[in-house]
């Protein structure tokens, strides 16, 4: 089991780190959620500012991933929509099976916006057999549920219900039973929510670890961490202060990437800040740190890191081979926070 080290910082500083996983399902390709005009184009420009896997949902690509050159002319005969229209209303042409497959080889497990305290998601690969490991904790007296829904490559939806934690962190584990995807990697994606019977009320649901393949399981420790208050104040002038976060790998990882959220969700739309020159790196077992240097211009508010690693399967991105991969696929996604800014 892999202990993760709580962030560091030059300043009083410490907010518990776990590299395990969490995220929110990008929406299938072809089944997205239809924003309005306005708040669309507000992400959009969001992407272009600071981009996550789920802007490929909005036409922005990976800024991380090199241009593929092509002497092919463009055949307008075969030609797909405008990406900002799939990402009011998906048509036929709109980005599918393919595209979600090459996402999360080239760009990792899905975290579409900040967490929230509701409801964990998460789309990642699967496979039947795999093992599905989870940190969680929920109130005394309350039901937490893992609802799978496979999205691309075959099976059928399943629920599974966790062991109440009582409000204590659990590690509970199982290995997954797809119906109807032939034992084949698939693309799923991955929902808990908690409610209390007494009210039947949803309930807050904190997931302190998630991941699905063979290695995740040695990747979701994060017991004996210290937790000091996360509060930064913002400088001023030319100060800067520099937050450092230590985490530790236990296996090695052909990508891993760190993203730093803030929550805006009040305002209506997905905010996303992630380190701009700290792009998708091969990492091994051991420590690991992330820094962030905190300026005059950082906006206030409550930012989380998070933290994903996936193997890749050599970047196999056709479709067509991708169900073959088996756990060369496997991926966890974890969450440091939250840190204060004032």
């Amino acid at each position: 089991m892999e202990k993760l080290l709580a962030p560091r910082s030059r300043m009083l500083f410490g907010p518990a780190l776990a590299l395990c996983l969490l995220a929110l399902p990008a929406t299938a390709a072809g089944q997205a959620q239809s924003p309005s005009a306005p708040n669309a184009q507000a992400m959009v420009q969001r992407c272009k500012e600071h981009w996550v896997p789920a802007c490929v949902n909005y036409g922005v690509p990976d800024p991380n991933k090199k241009p593929e050159v092509s002497n092919e002319r463009p055949d307008d005969s075969n030609k797909k929509p405008d990406p900002f229209a799939c990402a009011i209303a998906w048509k036929p042409g709109c980005p599918g099976e393919a595209e979600a497959a090459r996402s999360l080889i080239q760009a990792g497990p899905s975290t579409g916006a900040y967490p929230t305290p509701l409801a964990f998601s998460a789309r990642g690969f699967l496979q039947s057999g795999w093992p599905i490991v989870v940190k969680y904790r929920v109130p005394p007296g309350a039901i937490p549920t893992l609802t799978v829904t496979p999205q691309f490559g075959g099976g059928e939806p399943f629920k599974h219900a966790l062991p109440p934690s009582d409000g204590a962190d659990r590690l509970y584990s199982f290995a997954a039973a797809v119906p109807g995807s032939s034992e084949k990697v698939i693309v799923a994606d991955y929902v808990i929510t908690a409610y209390d019977p007494a009210s039947n009320a949803s309930v807050p649901v904190t997931i302190l670890g998630f991941g699905a393949g063979p290695r995740a399981v040695g990747s979701i420790a994060i017991d004996q961490i210290t937790t000091d208050p996360a509060i930064v104040k913002r400088p001023t002038g030319k100060d800067v202060t520099l937050l450092t976060f230590t985490y530790l790998l236990e296996n090695d990882w052909d990508l891993v990437s760190e993203d730093l959220w803030r929550d805006c969700t009040h305002i209506g739309i997905f905010c996303n800040w992630s380190h701009p020159r700290n792009p998708y790196h091969p990492s091994g077992a051991g420590r690991q740190t992330w820094e962030w240097q905190v300026k005059k211009n950082a906006k206030l508010g409550q930012y989380q890191l998070v933290i994903r690693a996936w193997h890749s399967c050599g970047a196999q991105v056709d479709p067509n081979a991708y169900h073959q991969c088996g756990k060369q696929l496997d991926w966890v996604i974890g969450s440091a926070g939250p840190v204060f800014i004032q």
